[in-house]
């Protein structure tokens, strides 16, 4: 049986498609000074958000949400170019009846 085409891809299987666009990604990511800007500008914006005064504990649950959502933000950036290893099968013959 034929391959059916994907006809509602996520984004990230729509960017995997193109290979130039996943080479290009996995220099980008492999460059320094990109882990050091993230790095940097994460800090930055954890600053931000301890410079006001919290006087609650939903504005600090709130901050503690930004702070999760850039993170689960950056692991997708990182992971946008990467697919996810194949497992591999084993031959089980003592499954087979005939």
């Amino acid at each position: 049986m034929a391959d059916k085409p994907n006809v509602n891809p996520t984004p990230k299987q729509d960017f995997q498609s193109n290979q130039s666009w996943i080479k290009m990604h996995r220099e980008m990511m492999q460059q320094p000074m990109l882990g050091v800007s993230i790095q940097f500008a994460m800090l930055h914006f954890q600053r931000l958000l301890t410079d006001t005064r919290t006087i609650d504990g939903n504005s600090a649950a709130q901050n503690f949400f930004k702070i999760q959502g850039v993170q689960e933000f950056l692991a997708i950036l990182k992971n946008l170019g990467e697919m996810p290893d194949i497992p591999r099968t084993k031959l089980d013959n003592t499954k087979l009846t005939q």
